[in-house]
């Protein structure tokens, strides 16, 4: 699922990043569409695969600490069977510690596309 969504979450991304412009004004989103259609113009494939590695790694990143959590914390109130909105809210509050870095780390390997038509390397924006 994650390999088959990227290029939608790729193009979102991007539109979204491009609701502002340099100075931090918001722009038209006619205009955000199309910046981001002009990236996927382009270069399609890096454009679609942008971000591609650090959602896989996301996915372990993410999905483990929430689920951890999410049965942990069922476990230590003593619930039984399914979890319930409190464990699901714990859950969701305390991985955000692990989730929002590599959610960055996707932003940032696209912000480069625009000129290069290329992601930035994920070595350059860790070190």
């Amino acid at each position: 699922q994650t390999v088959g969504d990227n290029p939608v979450t790729a193009y979102r991304q991007l539109v979204q990043q491009y609701a502002k412009d340099a100075a931090g004004n918001v722009v038209s989103p006619n205009m955000a569409r199309a910046e981001a259609n002009a990236v996927f113009y382009k270069s399609p494939f890096a454009a679609s695969m942008s971000g591609l590695f650090p959602r896989l790694i996301g996915v372990l990143f993410k999905r483990v600490p929430k689920f951890g959590i999410l049965l942990g914390y069922t476990a230590i109130t003593g619930d039984s069977g399914d979890p319930g909105f409190q464990a699901a809210t714990a859950a969701s509050i305390l991985s955000a510690p692990f989730i929002n870095p590599v959610r960055m780390i996707e932003k940032q390997q696209r912000a480069y596309l625009k000129t290069t038509g290329k992601e930035k390397p994920l070595m350059e924006i860790l070190g």
